[in-house]
């Protein structure tokens, strides 16, 4: 409870309400554990007002209204509940009130010296934007207390586009939506998600959209939901035109129009480009291009390493990414795309989403349904077919898939320029199709030896493959000897309070290859319990690291698998002299639609081996599946909770 409320709280900042002065507390509606049985918390009122202003000759403004109202069901720890509220450069804060109503009805306000700021640079490179963070905590929490903010922000410009989602990680009671749009504005809206249609009327001062959403379903407790884009209602707003006299800027009125002005930063920013020098080896290809292909992208990983992935392009020279030998997503496809260029082969940026929410709408444009850039290297002499690029992905040969962007639509912006180099820029939604993605792999070995005493020694081994290394790689970067320790010392006494580090190696990852390898050496004093002629084993060993247990009697959400993985666990016990095993536990198979588990126990002489692998299908599968899935989770964990028995072999 402590660690959700703190996200929930955070998650409701993208909802709100137009009022700046209180209701009384009495008039608040109420809910009990009894109306949400599976909930901790509900939502009783989320709300949001927007105004934009655009008049003819002075500058356009838009006004938000957010305002929300929050009920605590159930007992739990809360001193993390805190808001959240971050505020560019260009926005301006009207107002923010903030207040806890305990369940006796006493009203506690959060003061203004409370309201704590937090600065920060955004953007991936340092040099963004500054975000100023409005940060406060809720006071004299109690399980039955009410949670309340309302806050007002003022933005110049017009509101081009928005995405609203409508529902929470819990229980949504009443959600309400108004918009006033000066009548100068052409707009578009579209619902995902749901059919509650959207109420529009029109008068002199411009147009007037409402819309109200009772009882949207939570998901906080499903494992395995799919993105909150693919289940959750959410509504989308656009700005096709905005009419200023006798000028008309069009803006969202097409795909072309949308991304026009992106692909011209890709194509034409010659500052991203100054002072790297992006010649290579080109070996024995002479002007072969499929050879000169295979050489930039070797080049551009033996140069640079991906040190992260980011969802927009930095102001970083990238010179300074050549030098240092670390990029980042966007910018290993700047550096493939002018090495190519250079070589004179030719190729088009693309994007994609690698988060598996992001899908790009055909009918309704909007920026920003991407996360991911990668080439499309064209057909051309050398080249008999297109061939799509991922830099990012280092273990990836041309025309081979990163697993994060198996079954992706992309959205090709090619620079068809004339022959007078006029820009020409053609938008085209294409599949990313090619060879098979790496497989992505975890598994975990142990291979132990056991003494008569009942204390055990082993050695640990960690190997990652595929996507799973490539995320091991950039999350772990910084970490220093320390904190490997860490790591080990915390999985091992989670699986045995008397397990020691007796030693760890640094990893071993090869980015060509998609792998990484960690070591450790470790003891367990009194791991089988010793009783007079046996030894009684526990497989506590086999707890998966991320021992999360999603197991749940009702399902809201479909199931979502968002890559094919091999989770593999694999236990060797080798036995003291002169014991034999018992009562080994029986294998296991069982199939679900979503993964498959296999338990396998095989013996020889002195030694006893255990192995689980469950392989997951990526895809979406209807909430009817989860009873399946989920009797194959509860039989994965109840694995480490078995034990086999060790007697001494009859003469």
């Amino acid at each position: 409870m402590k660690r959700w409320l703190s996200c929930v709280v955070l998650c409701g900042l993208g909802c709100g309400t137009s009022q700046s002065v209180w209701r009384p507390a009495a008039t608040l509606p109420h809910a009990t554990a009894a109306d949400y049985p599976d909930a901790p918390a509900v939502i009783l009122e989320r709300d949001l007002k927007i105004d934009v202003v655009a008049p003819l000759r002075t500058a356009a403004y838009h006004r938000v209204e957010r305002h929300q109202l929050l009920a605590i069901l159930t007992r739990g720890s809360f001193p993390e509940a805190q808001v959240r509220i971050p505020l560019d450069e260009e926005t301006n804060l009207l107002y923010l009130r903030a207040r806890t109503i305990s369940p006796e009805g006493r009203v506690d306000e959060v003061k203004p010296e409370e309201v704590l700021e937090e600065q920060a640079r955004a953007g991936t490179d340092g040099k963004g934007r500054t975000v100023t963070t409005k940060v406060f905590r809720f006071p004299s929490l109690a399980v039955g207390s009410r949670l309340e903010y309302t806050y007002a922000v003022e933005v110049s410009g017009v509101l081009w586009w928005r995405v609203e989602r409508i529902g929470s990680e819990i229980p949504v009671r009443h959600y309400h939506l108004e918009m006033t749009l000066s009548p100068t504005i052409s707009f578009a809206l579209k619902t995902y998600n749901f059919q509650v249609p959207f109420r529009q009327t029109q008068d002199a001062n411009g147009y007037h959209v409402s819309l109200d959403v009772d009882g949207v379903p939570g998901g906080m407790k499903e494992a395995l939901s799919p993105p909150w884009q693919l289940n959750d209602p959410w509504w989308a707003y656009r700005s096709t035109a905005f009419a200023r006299g006798r000028y008309v800027q069009a803006a969202y009125e097409s795909w072309d129009s949308t991304m026009e002005a992106f692909a011209k930063s890709l194509y034409e920013d010659t500052k991203r480009f100054a002072g790297a020098d992006l010649r290579f080896d080109k070996g024995a290809c002479g002007s072969e291009r499929r050879c000169l292909l295979d050489r930039a992208v070797a080049f551009l990983r033996d140069k640079t390493a991906l040190v992260r992935f980011v969802t927009h392009a930095g102001t970083r020279p990238l010179r300074e990414a050549l030098s240092s030998g670390l990029a980042d997503s966007f910018e290993k496809a700047f550096l493939l795309w002018g090495a190519l260029k250079a070589a004179g082969i030719g190729s088009s940026f693309a994007l994609v989403g690698r988060d598996p929410g992001l899908r790009f709408d055909h009918a309704f444009p909007l920026p920003k349904q991407f996360d991911h850039l990668i080439l499309l290297v064209h057909r051309q002499p050398g080249i008999a077919e297109p061939l799509f690029v991922d830099p990012s992905c280092e273990a990836c040969a041309p025309g081979q898939l990163a697993d994060w962007n198996a079954a992706r639509e992309a959205l090709v912006l090619r620079d068809d320029r004339n022959a007078g180099l006029q820009a020409n820029y053609q938008f085209e939604f294409v599949d990313v199709r090619g060879a098979a993605p790496v497989e992505s792999v975890f598994r975990r070995s142990m291979d132990t030896r056991l003494e008569a005493n009942g204390d055990l020694s082993g050695d640990w081994t960690i190997e990652d493959r595929g996507a799973k290394a490539v995320e091991v790689q950039i999350d772990t970067r910084a970490w220093l000897p320390d904190r490997w320790r860490e790591f080990f010392t915390t999985n091992l006494h989670d699986r045995s309070r008397t397990a020691r580090l007796v030693s760890n190696a640094p990893p071993e990852c090869d980015r060509s290859h998609a792998t990484c390898r960690l070591q450790a050496r470790f003891t367990i004093a009194g791991y089988a319990a010793a009783e007079t002629g046996r030894l009684t084993v526990p497989l506590t060993l086999l707890r998966p690291l991320d021992d999360k247990e999603p197991f749940q009697a009702a399902r809201q959400r479909s199931v979502f698998v968002g890559r094919a993985q091999l989770d593999e666990d694999e236990l060797t016990i080798r036995l003291p002299a002169g014991f034999v095993a018992e009562e080994l536990p029986a294998p296991v198979s069982l199939q679900s639609p979503a993964a498959d588990l296999r338990i396998e126990v095989s013996t020889a002489p002195g030694v006893v081996t255990v192995r689980r692998a469950v392989q997951y299908h990526a895809g979406m599968y209807p909430r009817e599946s989860w009873q399946q899935l989920d009797a194959l989770l509860r039989a994965q964990a109840a694995l480490r909770q078995q034990v086999f028995v060790l007697r001494p072999a009859q003469p």
